[in-house]
């Protein structure tokens, strides 16, 4: 996609170039159409708005003079500059873009973060498929359990076991938790 011609054709007339007809009037023709546009502007001609008027309401008519028809010239020839310019800047950005050789590190880290993403997303939906399967199964024993202790309520606290080996099971977590942190907190401080 370069500078290509902008070339009009119909079955009827022959392809011409459009370029080559603006490229026609002159550069000074160009400006001193566009100053007098200006002057025109700024002095508020009452008959040059009623003329807009009429032109904007019937665009299908024929400009009236020579100087009308060299600032419609002018008016194309800098719309066609202004979308040349336009063109050539997506066209530079889409170069810039998939330079792949250019940047080869760009593009390898993009690519990487991509596959990142891709395997991120994977990671948590399966991740989450477990965890509900964890919750699924816990709840299921939860309620099985409570179903046993519906039906067997003589089951549940048994006579067997001493007090003091109750006591000791619940306080046993607690003490190694206190040593654990104990020892932590020395070897932290000799670091």
């Amino acid at each position: 996609m370069g500078k290509e011609p902008n070339r009009v054709s119909y079955a009827a007339a022959e392809p011409r170039d459009l370029r080559d007809d603006v490229a026609r009037a002159s550069r000074d023709d160009a400006e001193r159409a566009f100053r007098e546009s200006l002057d025109r502007s700024s002095r508020r001609d009452p008959e040059h708005s009623r003329r807009d008027q009429r032109a904007s309401k019937d665009d299908d008519r024929k400009a009236d003079s020579p100087r009308d028809l060299k600032r419609l010239e002018w008016e194309i020839k800098r719309t066609r500059r202004r979308l040349d310019e336009y063109v050539s800047e997506i066209d530079r950005r889409r170069h810039r873009l998939l330079a792949v050789r250019e940047h080869p590190w760009a593009a390898a880290g993009a690519a990487l973060g991509a596959v990142g993403l891709a395997v991120g997303i994977v990671v948590l939906v399966r991740r989450r498929a477990a965890t509900r399967r964890r919750v699924r199964t816990r709840s299921t024993s939860l309620r099985e359990a409570f179903g046993r202790m519906l039906d067997h309520p003589e089951r549940i606290a048994s006579e067997g076991k001493s007090p003091w080996s109750r006591v000791l099971v619940a306080v046993a977590p607690i003490v190694v938790k206190k040593v654990a942190d104990a020892a932590l907190r020395r070897r932290r401080t000799r670091a």
